[in-house]
């Protein structure tokens, strides 16, 4: 635990206490792995809320109660409550792997501060896999908080499961991943956003350009064409056996760049780490020149 993460409904009124029973791992982690005493500092977060050095004041009561006081320093502190807060956001559109495979990519895909998650059922998508007990959020909810503990970020991650239809551009369109009218809670994208489908091409054809030379690309493209910074990258990335050449061709007409993470064939959980990987570093990268040198924020792709 990178970071002590607690649910609103945690929290005390006032916001600067919770109570913990002794055998939460949270509690063991601060008092029995981290050995934090009264007075001693911890990092931690309110989902959706403050993140930031709080101060442990504890007391032990009856039974196995013990209460924890945080005294958040101000001038540490990250608000996610606040719409001043914006920071750039990854939505990643997953079709649906092996539900196995999938719960051990719940805390890999939110400790790299993924915004949302589609999960979509490809056509290759084995149609079992729409009643795995992987995306019910009684499952993926407690994964997704594990690996924003690990990822020290307290922004809660969206999840939208659309597995009871094949991937369509109604499906595309429901889930707000065009720029046409959608029924979506999402908002719907828009052309600061940079849209991007993993895709390995075919054996007739030349490969897509790597991921990397694709996201900057857009980026420096995006800056010349709206004078805007991007702020959204949507990465889409097929399950097991990938996505069949209409599935590339309708992500295409959605508006979406095709790219790709080499020659090799990747297995599902690989790719999705790795594209992450570097559509994160290079958004953060983007985010340092802007905060530090404004002026420098539309050379990354240079």
């Amino acid at each position: 635990m990178n970071l002590i993460l607690f649910k609103r409904s945690e929290i005390s009124d006032d916001g600067k206490s919770v109570q913990l029973d002794s055998k939460d791992p949270r509690t063991k982690h601060i008092f029995d792995h981290l050995k934090k005493c009264d007075g001693d500092t911890v990092t931690a977060g309110i989902i959706s809320g403050r993140q930031g050095n709080a101060i442990v004041r504890y007391y032990v009561g009856d039974g196995c109660q013990r209460r924890l006081d945080f005294e958040f320093d101000t001038s540490v502190v990250i608000d996610h409550s606040s719409s001043k807060c914006v920071n750039h956001e990854i939505v990643l559109v997953l079709s649906m792997p092996f539900p196995k495979r999938l719960k051990n990519l719940w805390p890999q895909i939110s400790s790299m501060g993924v915004a949302r998650v589609c999960v979509v059922r490809g056509s290759l998508s084995d149609s079992s896999f729409a009643q795995s007990s992987s995306i019910t959020p009684k499952v993926y909810r407690p994964l997704i908080e594990e690996g924003m503990s690990q990822g020290c970020h307290t922004k809660e991650v969206t999840v939208d499961i659309e597995v009871e239809d094949v991937l369509s551009r109604a499906v595309l369109d429901k889930l707000g991943l065009t720029m046409s009218g959608s029924t979506s809670s999402q908002l719907p994208c828009t052309t600061s956003d940079i849209k991007i489908v993993l895709d390995c091409g075919d054996e007739a054809s030349s490969p897509p350009l790597p991921l990397h030379r694709v996201v900057m690309k857009n980026i420096s493209d995006v800056a010349t064409t709206t004078l805007e910074s991007t702020n959204c990258v949507v990465l889409a990335i097929g399950s097991e056996r990938g996505w069949t050449e209409d599935e590339a061709r309708l992500f295409q007409e959605a508006g979406f760049h095709a790219a790709s993470l080499g020659k090799s064939i990747l297995r599902v959980d690989t790719a999705v780490v790795a594209g992450l990987g570097i559509v994160s570093t290079i958004l953060d990268e983007q985010e340092v020149a802007r905060n530090t040198n404004p002026s420098r924020r539309y050379n990354l792709a240079k």
